[in-house]
């Protein structure tokens, strides 16, 4: 199974800051790593007036773009993927770093910032660690919000090298 975590708190808690941090320590130490975001919105994630986004308005299943560094694909389906079958989609990484779905079963990691809130949303038992700038005492790995070294050792021997 595909090594994986889940970044989840309030909006506006950090999360994608501190995402952004842990993808470039981990890639400055050779991992390979994916990222999976929620998207609330029944709207299309291309660009009015792009060709892509035209081809999949006018009713392609599938649209792909492909450029010498990269590629997208956009597909139509019935019902939303499930979290597990995205994961897979990125069977080949090291570790799929997830913002959102704090509904899920897996390894899951709270931020609580106090410009936002100082009560977490998930229960203590449903986390495997708090990320915050504020005093809250858990039996569970608390880190500093602004401590991105620890936090990814942290992934790395708790979630990569364990898997």
């Amino acid at each position: 199974m595909t090594a994986s975590v889940a970044f989840v708190g309030k909006s506006n808690s950090g999360k994608t800051t501190l995402i952004i941090k842990l993808i470039t320590r981990l890639k400055q130490q050779g991992y390979r790593v994916g990222t999976i975001k929620h998207h609330n919105h029944e709207s299309h994630f291309d660009q009015k007036g792009k060709d892509t986004y035209e081809h999949y308005e006018a009713g392609a299943e599938r649209v792909i773009i492909s450029s010498p560094s990269g590629y997208g694909v956009f597909s139509r389906v019935k019902n939303e993927m499930s979290l597990s079958s995205l994961i897979e989609l990125n069977q080949d990484m090291d570790l799929v770093i997830i913002e959102g779905y704090k509904n899920t079963d897996g390894h899951k990691i709270e931020i609580v910032r106090t410009a936002r809130s100082q009560e977490m949303i998930c229960k203590e038992d449903e986390i495997i660690a708090l990320i915050t700038d504020t005093d809250i005492k858990i039996s569970k790995p608390v880190f500093h919000i602004d401590d991105d070294e620890a936090i990814a050792e942290f992934l790395i021997k708790s979630i990569i090298e364990r898997r």
